[in-house]
C-alpha cells in the first residue's frame, strides 16, 4: 500500500511583492519538504498572488516527480489551482497556459482539495506564512 502524501500551497502579494509557499507531508504529518521564495513581477504579469499559487504548485509537483511519488493530495485556497490544471477554466495568459501544460503532462496523480482561506487550517496557514516569507524576499515592483 502506498503511503498518503499531502501538500499545501499558497501565494502571497504584499505591497507589490509576490511570494510562494508550500509544504509536503507524509501520512504521519511529518514535513518531507517545504518551499518558499519570491516570484519576479515580470513572471507574474500582473496576476499578484496567483503567480505565487501556481509557482508553489509547480514546485510541489516537480518534487514529487523527482521523489517518484505517484499520488498526491493537493490542498489550496485558490480555485484556479484546480481549474486551470483540469481545464475547468480557460487559460488565457501565458502564465496560466504554461501552468496548465505542465500540470497536464505530470505523471503524478493529483487529488484536489479546496480549503477556505484563513479558516484556521493549520497546514494551510503554514503554507500562507511560507508564501509571506517568500514575498518579503522579493524585489518591489
Amino acid at each position: 500500500m502506498n503511503p498518503t502524501y499531502r501538500a499545501y500551497v499558497d501565494g502571497s502579494w504584499i505591497a507589490g511583492r509576490i511570494g510562494y509557499g508550500a509544504v509536503i507531508l507524509d501520512a504521519q504529518d511529518q514535513v518531507l519538504a517545504q518551499f518558499s521564495g519570491p516570484v519576479p513581477e515580470d513572471y507574474a504579469a500582473g496576476t499578484r498572488q496567483v503567480a505565487g499559487e501556481l509557482v508553489a504548485t509547480g514546485q510541489v509537483v516537480r518534487w514529487c516527480e523527482q521523489q517518484g511519488i505517484a499520488e498526491l493530495h493537493l490542498y489550496f485556497d485558490y480555485l484556479g489551482i484546480q481549474q486551470w490544471a483540469t481545464g475547468g477554466w480557460k487559460a488565457k495568459l501565458d502564465l496560466t497556459r504554461r501552468y496548465r501544460a505542465f500540470m497536464q503532462q505530470t505523471p503524478v496523480r493529483l487529488y484536489f482539495h479546496k480549503v477556505k482561506a484563513h479558516s484556521g487550517d493549520y497546514w494551510n496557514e503554514y503554507a500562507d506564512q511560507l508564501a509571506k516569507q517568500g514575498a518579503s524576499q522579493a524585489r518591489p515592483a
